[in-house]
């Protein structure tokens, strides 16, 4: 039914508005438009009582094309001013339309509602109330679009199909759905347009209208055109677009399509051309949005609820949507919008697709970047109806695509020049992430043991050009907050903490996992180096197998995206790195596991630009290199190391033979330079090392670095604060070999060298060295190490080594060390070298100049050309635990009348073991087994002793003499003797840095007595009382025993008596003394309950 209203008479005009009936011209006249015009228009004649309808309005003329093109909308409403006119008015926000029309036709179901502004009827044509003022038309639309609820999909899907069903569906009747509010279009009257046909044509002809939109400062008019044909969005098209649509009812076949207006560009006649292309629209507002919604199709994935005011600005400052259709219509809006929007924005794209007011696909992709490397990356929001059950659900689904596969980075403080990401779109995402903050979030997805981070295949270039790939963790940063937010300030704190325990990496989200691939931490050497490092090429090797890298961020450019808008204000960097030491591995032939980090230096400078071309640090955990790095970027006054030093120790006196025993340079690797390679020592003493260029050898060594395994090599090498140059320390290379030098081809093996030659100090007055004396007769000392270990590559790598040393010049006085009342013996060595290679015997050749004694030894100097060795007679033996050399050196037996001299003896022995323990010398005069004996007339007697010594000091010391008488007579019918003897033994023994002293006296005397070969007697008494001093424990214990024996023809009896009894000393054996404090038995500690029940059992009656 159509009704024509007049809502706001004129003053004066009594007239009222009537309802026109369809039946005065018929359905076909009235509704359908297919009567003659003159026919409507008597209509509207007879229904406003006005004949004036009989010339074309000015109105209709024809505008140029070239004041459209030119001019846009606002120049068509300026060309309408009169010359030397006034500006109009516009009507107020809330001015009431001065009359209305509900315009409605039932065959193509036509329903607009006209509301016109300073415009009234005058003779069946619109004119204006107020010349004064400007004429507005607004045309009202009911709803144009339906809200609908949306289901989140986090199962995977094939790119090409449907996005699958969730486990559970809304129930049909239950899913929400809410209309929006009514659509309007606000058209200017031109000032030179001064009537307007009220007819149904002329209400349909918007051509030569203008739109009154929102322009792009947003500053909006008293009344716009607002199309509200999306979720929570106003939009406005351009005043330059227009409107196309039939003006009659469309029938073909008995059925009429519905009436509906179509958005469109002009063309250069001013005319509307949907062919010309899409047109601009642009969204001007969007409705508050209260959270939780069920309608989501137009919010972002994670916590974001800002992509609606993000299309609104980009929209206005950079470039509209393309509406490739925008079609209103009785039953709703029928859209194709396409946005596309150049970094920095926020919103990448956007694409919309909704026909007759539902929404059929919504495509929403954010821009942002992944942490910690800084890929650009957009998430993507995907809304589309898919049928299932036979209703045709609204389903949403979230994404991420990599936008920038490979990143280039150039800074020192990451070993990799290049981070690629090899897959570029993620499996759909959880519904609900792990959020950090605001719009950031871990990337993750749903697994069938529950969410868990997205894995990242990741391919990365190091400074070498090798390719490393192992699996990350990353979390999206929205680009609004990657420059300065709360949630990068989070990501970045986190990361940024140095000092951590192994444990925080359990998520993995900062640990990468290398699984020992090589990785080049510092640009390569060079063919050749500075005259300040001349050394090998390859000196230092920069790449190591990794373990597990672990990430760190920086701050990127704090300008944020204004200025860089492809670089966020974050980037990767290594905190550590768990590597083994190819060098250090393969010279001691087991795996060395060390945690380096890069050097404050090396990071701000470049290699070149560090000191001795140091770039790493090396530290045995995550936390102690933390907190090395951490005090490293520090000024040097406010520098506090960890108190406990964790430098990686090589120990390679676990594999000493391998080297020989002649010297075991243990390290303590502090540090790692591509010129010298590995460089020992604490944090502090490698800082003076790389400034001054001299090293404390004393703090380079590990205190388990021994010479002969027994002498501190750092106290011996750095004795009076003896400082060495660089080119003195270890120098370890590692150099690939290639089959016929061709650089090329790979490696066919490759090959490790450790040497080194100390330069031993001058020992001079005043100067201690322990037992190592670094001279002799002949000169001063040398030292040299040379070892070579080949590896071959392929399936099947395997080791062969062959290890040299060569000590020369040297004197070991045993047990000196700072008491001079312990020095014993000296033992001057010419030469002591060693040879080993795998699957050889090793070879070891041992020069003695000179052995002599001192202290309460030097008498036996007496002895000294018995003992000269000139390499004949040197008993050598060769074992898998050492090397043992010595002699033994026999005097003849002496007797001069009573008195007898026999079984002298001499013996010296040297022990080289091979297990990194000390060296050990043995000297003794006869021994226990064999004593000398000396007899004068009837007294006699003989002894033992022994001296052990090494080069860590004092071992044993032991000693027994015994002395006595005999006696024997015959009278005949009887016979006897009688013998005495008493005797001494001492021991003075080392264990466990206990002295442990042992002192023993005793006294025998033994009677026989025979008579007549009948009768037999006999008896032995003994006495024996030892004194033992262990660590703090004293004790004495004393035996006694007498034995008698009687022989009467076939008769025999022997009676024995003994006796045992210790005493414990002040410090003596808890047990000795809790015995002789020890209270009286009681009753329970002398009969067991068993033997109690039995005993009552015995007199239960």
């Amino acid at each position: 039914m159509a009704k024509l209203v007049r809502d706001a008479p004129t003053p004066g005009d009594t007239r009222v508005a009537r309802e026109i009936v369809p039946g005065d011209l018929g359905v076909d006249s009235l509704l359908a438009g297919n009567g003659p015009v003159g026919g409507y228009r008597r209509l509207l004649r007879t229904a406003l009582g006005d004949a004036r309808m009989t010339e074309e309005p000015v109105w209709r003329r024809p505008i140029g094309r070239r004041l459209v093109l030119l001019a846009g909308g606002s120049g068509l409403l300026a060309a309408a001013l009169p010359t030397g006119s006034p500006l109009q008015t516009l009507p107020a926000a809330d001015a009431t339309p001065s009359l209305t029309l509900d315009l409605l036709r039932r065959q193509d179901m036509l329903k607009l509602r006209y509301e016109f502004y300073n415009l009234q009827l005058a003779d069946g044509r619109l004119v204006a109330v107020d010349p004064a003022q400007q004429s507005l038309i607004k045309v009202r639309f009911d709803a144009q679009h339906v809200m609908e609820q949306t289901e989140f999909v986090s199962a995977s899907r094939d790119d090409t199909g449907p996005i699958p069903p969730p486990d559970t569906m809304p129930k049909p009747g239950t899913i929400a759905a809410k209309a929006v509010d009514p659509s309007q279009l606000v058209f200017l009257v031109p000032t030179t347009v001064k009537e307007l046909p009220f007819t149904e044509e002329g209400l349909l002809n918007w051509t030569s209208w203008v739109m009154q939109v929102v322009p792009k400062s947003r500053v909006k008019p008293a009344l716009y055109t607002d199309l509200l044909l999306v979720d929570w969005l106003h939009l406005t098209p351009e005043a330059s677009s227009s409107w196309v649509h039939l003006a009659t009812p469309l029938t073909s076949q008995g059925r009429t399509e519905l009436w509906h207006t179509r958005l469109a560009l002009r063309d250069e006649h001013g005319l509307p051309d949907a062919a010309r292309g899409p047109a601009p629209v642009r969204a001007f507002d969007a409705d508050p949005i209260t959270l939780p919604t069920p309608y989501k199709s137009l919010i972002g994935y994670g916590s974001d609820t800002n992509v609606t005011q993000e299309i609104v600005t980009q929209t206005n400052t950079i470039n509209p949507v393309d509406a490739d259709l925008l079609l209103l219509s009785a039953q709703g809006s029928s859209v194709e919008l396409a946005g596309d929007w150049p970094s920095p924005a926020p919103v990448a794209q956007w694409r919309h697709r909704s026909s007759i007011g539902r929404d059929n696909h919504v495509r929403i992709e954010q821009r942002g970047f992944l942490f910690p490397y800084g890929h650009r990356a957009t998430v993507i929001t995907e809304t589309e109806r898919t049928v299932v059950d036979g209703v045709a659900q609204f389903l949403q689904r979230a994404y991420l695509r990599v936008r920038e596969p490979v990143k280039q980075y150039q800074d020192h403080s990451l070993p990799f020049t290049a981070v690629e990401i090899a897959m570029t779109t993620t499996p759909n995402l959880t519904a609900s992430p792990d959020v950090v903050s605001g719009n950031t979030f871990w990337v993750q997805y749903d697994t069938a043991t529950g969410q868990a981070d997205v894995p990242f295949p990741m391919i990365a270039t190091d400074w070498a050009g090798a390719r490393s790939e192992f699996t990350a963790f990353l979390a999206f940063v929205h680009i609004e907050d990657a420059y300065d937010s709360d949630g990068l300030n989070r990501l970045r704190t986190k990361f940024s903490n140095a000092a951590f325990d192994d444990d925080a990496f359990k998520d993995g989200r900062r640990v990468h996992d290398l699984g020992g691939q090589h990785v080049a931490y510092a640009p390569p050497a060079a063919s050749t180096l500075s005259a300040q490092d001349a050394a090998p090429a390859d000196a230092g090797s920069t790449a190591f197998p990794t373990a597990l890298m672990y990430l760190s961020s920086v701050a990127g450019d704090p300008l944020g995206k204004s200025k860089i808008p492809e670089v966020p204000n974050f980037g990767p960097s290594m905190l550590a790195a768990k590597v083994s030491l190819p060098a250090v591995t393969k010279l001691v032939q087991k795996e060395i596991t060390s945690v380096i980090g890069f050097d404050p230096v090396y990071v701000a400078k470049g290699i070149e630009g560090a000191t001795a071309q140091t770039f790493a640090r090396v530290q045995d955990s995550v936390n102690a290199v933390g907190q090395v790095l951490q005090a490293l970027g520090l000024p040097p006054d406010q520098r506090h190391f960890p108190e406990i030093p964790s430098e990686v120790r090589v120990a390679f006196s676990a594999t000493v033979s391998s080297v020989g025993g002649v010297a075991v340079p243990d390290l303590n690797i502090g540090a790692l330079s591509r010129s010298l390679g590995p460089i020992g020592g604490a944090p502090a003493d490698i800082e003076k090392f790389l400034v001054d260029r001299t090293f404390d050898p004393r703090k380079y060594l590990a205190t388990s670095a021994k010479l002969l395994g027994g002498v501190d090599l750092g106290q011996v090498i750095g004795a009076n604060g003896n400082l060495l140059d660089i080119d003195n320390g270890p120098k370890i290379v590692t150099t690939p070999v290639y089959p016929g030098n061709d650089t090329t081809r790979p490696p066919s093996s490759i090959t490790t060298t450790v040497d080194w030659k100390p330069k031993l100090p001058d020992p001079g007055k005043g100067v201690a060295f322990g037992v190592f004396l670094p001279k002799t007769d002949d000169g001063p000392a040398s030292m040299t190490l040379h070892g070579e270990f080949h590896t071959s590559v392929g399936l099947d790598p395997k080791t062969t080594y062959t290890i040299k040393g060569d000590l020369r010049n040297f004197t070991l006085e045993l047990v000196k060390g700072d008491d001079t009342s312990l020095h014993f013996i000296d033992l001057a060595f010419r030469r002591l070298t060693f040879e080993t290679s795998d699957n050889v015997k090793p070879k070891l050749h041992v020069d003695i100049a000179k052995v002599g004694f001192a202290g309460p030894l030097d008498f036996v100097n007496t002895l000294e050309q018995y003992l000269v060795s000139t390499g004949d007679g040197v008993h050598i033996d060769v074992q898998p635990s050492g090397i043992e050399a010595g002699y033994t050196l026999a005097v003849p037996d002496v007797g001069v009348g009573v008195f007898s001299l026999q079984h002298l003896a001499f013996t010296a022995g040297l022990n080289l073991p091979f297990d990194g323990s000390a060296a050990r010398a043995r000297f003794a005069f006869c021994s226990r087994e064999h004593p000398f004996t000396l007899a004068v007339s009837l007294f006699g007697g003989g002894g033992f002793m022994a001296l052990a010594l090494g080069t860590d000091g004092f071992e044993l010391v032991e000693a027994s003499i015994e002395f006595g008488g005999c006696v024997a007579f015959n009278l005949g019918v009887a016979s006897g003797s009688v013998s005495v003897m008493a005797g001494i033994y001492f021991k003075l023994e080392q264990k466990d840095s206990d002295d442990i002293v042992t002192l023993s006296g005793y006294l025998r005397a033994t009677g026989q007595l025979n008579v007549l070969g009948l009768i037999t007697i006999s008896a032995e008494f003994y006495l024996a009382l030892s004194y033992t001093s262990d660590g703090g424990s004293n004790k004495v214990a004393g035996d006694a025993s007498l034995t008698v024996e009687i022989d009467i023809l076939f008769f025999h009896k022997s009676v024995s008596l003994s006796v045992h009894k210790e005493f414990a000393g002040p410090s003596g054996q808890r047990s000795l003394r809790a015995a002789a404090t020890a209270a009286p038995p009681k009753f329970g500690d002398q009969l067991s309950q068993d033997d109690w029940n039995t005993y009552c059992d015995a007199f239960a009656g």
